[in-house]
């Protein structure tokens, strides 16, 4: 690796708290993802259950968010 001519890093999350999930939902918000007020609050609590399945039920948060993208967020 020292040698290299070029060197490829790649990193991804692998856990998730409630303060990432709300910089994730704020920045699509920022994007303009959401018509309403209303559809970012629905889009929040539905990432949020899933989140919690993952992470207090089924313990495979990181594979969870490696699925779907996530860990590529933010």
């Amino acid at each position: 690796m020292l040698d290299a001519s070029h060197v490829v890093v790649f990193c991804a999350k692998t856990a998730m708290d409630d303060a990432w999930l709300k910089l994730v939902v704020d920045q699509e918000d920022a994007d303009g993802r959401f018509a309403t007020p209303e559809a970012k609050a629905a889009n929040d609590k539905g990432r949020k259950f899933f989140a919690d399945m993952h992470r207090k039920d089924l313990h495979d948060d990181a594979e969870w968010m490696a699925k779907t993208g996530l860990s590529q967020r933010r």
